[in-house]
């Protein structure tokens, strides 16, 4: 799963050092295109500047938005990336909220290795379909 022409592209748009040294961690096993951002703006910016199939989350973003701020950045974009959101409880009340939003899916916290790539495949998987069904359409 390279992602074809310029491959799996991912931005994970994570405050926590922490947790974003072990997204990076795990995703550099891959030969995904991963850049880290460390803030909603930094998000924002780089979202504006380049292409990505999938954009990772923590649900308190750090910065002035919040997750639900960049999925509606990513739906401005002409072909918008996928949102996983990071959540460190599971509860049902932020898995109903991301996914009545309109984000992708949710990935629990601490991280593991097989659920990342699970999930961030199966997501940018759906975005390479969708962006295959808006040239058939075009």
């Amino acid at each position: 799963m390279n992602g074809g022409s310029g491959g799996v592209r991912v931005l994970a748009a994570i405050p926590d050092r922490e947790e974003r040294e072990a997204l990076l961690e795990i995703l550099k096993r891959s030969t995904w295109i991963v850049k880290a951002a460390r803030s909603f703006e930094e998000a924002s910016a780089m979202l504006r500047r380049e292409p990505f199939g999938v954009v990772v989350c923590s649900y308190g973003l750090a910065g002035s938005g919040k997750w639900s701020d960049l999925l509606e950045e990513t739906r401005r974009l002409p072909k918008a990336p996928k949102v996983v959101v990071t959540e460190g409880q599971g509860d049902s009340p932020v898995w109903a909220e991301v996914l009545s939003l309109g984000g992708y899916d949710v990935l629990l916290k601490p991280f593991e290795a097989r659920e990342v790539f699970d999930v961030l495949g199966l997501a940018w998987l759906a975005y390479e379909r969708e962006k295959m069904a808006m040239k058939r359409t075009a």
